[in-house]
């Protein structure tokens, strides 16, 4: 949680997306790689999805959806 996976990547000098669900989570993920660059920042792209995005995610509640 928390970055985990991202802070991995970025040791491996692999690309990768951060998703979550919220602003406490994204601010302790950008602290926990604030270490590898200072400017690591400093192109960030935030994008609010509302829950009607996901309609299938309602309908299909016994599904595994893959996104």
């Amino acid at each position: 949680g928390s970055g985990t996976t991202l802070v991995a990547a970025q040791s491996l000098n692999r690309n990768w997306i951060g998703i979550d669900q919220s602003d406490a989570a994204i601010k302790v993920t950008q602290k926990r790689l604030a270490d590898f660059s200072s400017n690591l920042f400093s192109k960030v792209e935030y994008e609010r999805l509302q829950q009607e995005t996901f309609p299938i995610l309602v309908n299909n509640p016994q599904e595994a959806i893959l996104l």
